[in-house]
Parts: structure tokens; C-alpha cells; sequence
């Protein structure tokens, strides 16, 4: 016993506006990626800076700067990681400077 499906074309017309839409939106986000791969070669183009919110010294702070180390070498143009200490508040200095971007 086999069956049988006829396809109608109202089942494909259906089809026809879902597929054109991720087709759109696939020509899209290939347009939106292509030119954020033009400008991905000066990255970064400033210092990198990372907020840690304890004391000099501390335990969180060595590993900041273990991480400063390791991510300025794995980054292009090889720049500058600058560490910066916020102690205070129990971190909310610190979080109100990275909310804000002022290190």
C-alpha cells in the first residue's frame, strides 16, 4: 500500500514568502558582516583596559595582570593592557566605572 501527497499550489505559494524572508535576512546579515570584517584589522586601537575591583596587590589583581599578560601577546598589534584598581564599596566603583567606560 503506498500513499500518496499532491502538492497544490497554494502549499508551495506558502512556502514561497517564509523562504523569501530568510533569504532577505541571510543577504542581510552576510552584507552586515563583510563590512565589520573591513574595519576588524586595526582592533584594537586603543589600550585595553581591565577594572578589577580590589586592592594592589591582592589575589584578583595578580591574576588580572597574569591575564593582561597573556591577552596582549594573543591580541593583533600586540597593545597595551593597562590594569586598573577600583577598591571600594564592595565593587560598585568599580562597576559604575566600567558602566560609564571611564577607567
Amino acid at each position: 500500500m503506498t500513499i500518496r501527497t499532491q502538492v497544490q499550489k497554494s502549499d508551495l505559494h506558502d512556502l514561497a514568502k517564509p523562504m523569501a524572508m530568510m533569504i532577505r535576512a541571510l543577504g542581510a546579515s552576510l552584507a552586515i558582516l563583510g563590512a565589520g570584517l573591513a574595519h576588524a584589522q586595526t582592533y584594537p586601537s586603543k589600550p585595553v583596559t581591565i577594572i578589577v575591583p580590589f586592592a594592589v596587590g591582592s589575589a584578583a589583581d595578580q591574576v588580572a595582570r597574569g591575564v593582561a599578560q597573556i591577552l596582549s601577546a594573543g591580541l593583533p598589534n600586540n597593545p597595551t593592557v593597562v590594569i586598573d584598581n577600583k577598591p571600594g564599596a564592595s565593587g560598585m566603583i568599580a562597576a559604575q566605572a566600567a558602566a560609564r567606560g571611564r577607567c
